[in-house]
């Protein structure tokens, strides 16, 4: 439910929706738009099968371990 209420800010035309970030200058916000997107992401693994680990990059291991992503996505994830 929460991945499905934090949708990217697009606009009409699906352009990126810019903040104003408090000096009169409109920017993104990462860490809401996209970090928290893939927060969402790990969890809804670790729940799908179980895992009660804390950490994104526990939940993302965990997931890798059990053949729902491979290699290659986990490597990209985790950095």
């Amino acid at each position: 439910r929460n991945l499905i209420s934090h949708r990217p800010p697009l606009g009409i035309f699906n352009n990126l929706v810019l903040e104003n970030n408090g000096h009169n200058e409109k920017s993104l916000n990462i860490k809401k738009s996209a970090i928290g997107l893939l927060v969402d992401i790990a969890r809804i693994y670790a729940l799908h099968k179980g895992g009660g680990m804390l950490s994104t990059e526990e939940r993302f291991d965990f997931a890798y371990d059990r053949g729902l992503i491979n290699s290659t996505s986990h490597q990209d994830l985790i950095g």
